[in-house]
């Protein structure tokens, strides 16, 4: 007769990330992981999978968690240029909370082996892509409603904002003040009237 499980699966998923998100993928060990969940290895392994599975399901909730928080502006009915910079604040606001000093997963593994496997390169390009295609929506939107010039390349300029939302996320990770971080968004959103 299997046995039912005796853990919130959301709670574990979550502690989880946190591990992670706080350590990396490389300087998390499962010991680390059995701390944070309050599982052991073995109903890790039987639930989750191994520890690259672990960090995949950590990564995509991850991303919808950021999704939500951050970028739901970009996504809004009737969205303007507006939506940028809410984008750009809703980030840096989050610069004095425990989560938002540890910046962003995703760029915080970047430079880890674990990124160049498929699987999770897969889901860091998926990540970017989202984020980047939001940026170029409400340009686009922005560029057919006459309040961004027709000649400017929106392509482009999704791609200049995506990087500096990487560049904040990196900053804030690196301990930048706040009003530093402002004064990057604030220049950054000179390039739109």
């Amino acid at each position: 007769m299997a046995r039912h499980r005796q853990f919130d699966e959301r709670t574990v998923r979550m502690a989880a990330l946190q591990a992670f998100w706080e350590n990396g993928y490389a300087s998390t060990s499962l010991n680390d992981l059995e701390k944070a969940t309050g599982l052991g290895r073995r109903s890790l392994y039987n639930s989750f999978g191994n520890k690259q599975t672990v960090f995949l399901g950590a990564l995509q909730d991850f991303q919808a968690i950021a999704l939500e928080q951050y970028f739901a502006p970009l996504n809004q009915p009737g969205i303007g240029l507006e939506a940028i910079a809410e984008v750009l604040n809703r980030v840096i606001e989050q610069v004095n909370t425990p989560e938002g000093r540890l910046g962003c997963l995703i760029c915080n593994i970047i430079g880890e082996p674990i990124a160049n496997e498929a699987s999770v390169a897969k889901q860091i390009e998926l990540y970017f892509s989202q984020i980047e295609q939001g940026f170029a929506k409400v340009l686009k939107a922005a560029q057919e409603k006459g309040a961004l010039p027709a000649n400017e390349n929106v392509t482009s300029l999704a791609h200049f904002y995506l990087g500096i939302l990487i560049g904040l996320s990196v900053m804030k990770r690196a301990g930048a003040p706040i009003e530093t971080l402002q004064s990057i968004a604030s220049e950054a959103l000179q390039r739109i009237p």
